[in-house]
């Protein structure tokens, strides 16, 4: 994600799940149900970092 704001009706996800982290390379666009499935996935499993990674 580049330095705009989210389309409307999406949300930025932070891939990292660290609210306070500003890697744009850790920042998607989103809905907010992925941001919901996003924290659920987290407390079960941790970071992907593999998701990290991805360009």
């Amino acid at each position: 994600m580049s330095n705009r704001s989210p389309p409307a009706g999406e949300v930025v996800r932070h891939r990292c799940n660290n609210r306070r982290c500003i890697n744009p390379d850790h920042l998607v666009a989103g809905t907010q149900l992925e941001n919901i499935e996003d924290d659920r996935d987290f407390r079960a499993n941790g970071v992907d970092f593999a998701l990290l990674l991805r360009g």
